[in-house]
């Protein structure tokens, strides 16, 4: 009967240790960078602004509620302390074919920056991120 108790608490305790990571995956502050030598993209969420920043274009956009739930939502599911060990798909950026970007998530304990990928062409578990992002980015004008 003890063991059974020791077991129940234990697995009690891993449950919540568990719960209590995916309720912190509150960003505070989503950052999408690419460059290279004389050009950059920037697209920066913080609260409900999202800026999008080129070198010809610096423009705030106000996201609704339900765009900042679908992008929480997105978050969620990605294991962001495994994200700078993503692999990225394609290699252009080794060649000036395309820039280097990378994804910078802050939350209230952490902040995560993902392994460099090709501009446009970010890890499969990052993708739904980026094209969400692009989407408000387009949309919105």
């Amino acid at each position: 009967m003890k063991n059974s108790y020791k077991i129940l608490m234990c697995l009690l305790l891993i449950a919540n240790s568990c719960s209590a990571q995916n309720n912190d995956i509150d960003p505070l502050f989503i950052e999408y960078n690419a460059h290279t030598r004389g050009n950059f993209l920037n697209i920066k969420l913080e609260k409900d602004i999202l800026t999008f920043e080129t070198p010809s274009v610096n423009k705030k956009l106000n996201l609704e509620k339900d765009e900042i739930e679908k992008i929480k939502a997105e978050i969620s599911v990605i294991n962001l302390s495994k994200i700078h060990s993503l692999k990225a798909p394609t290699t252009k950026r080794f060649s000036d074919g395309t820039m280097i970007a990378f994804f910078t998530i802050k939350t209230s304990n952490d902040e995560f920056t993902s392994s460099e990928f090709d501009h446009q062409n970010p890890p499969k578990e990052l993708l739904k991120l980026y094209h969400l992002l692009e989407s408000y980015v387009n949309k919105k004008g």
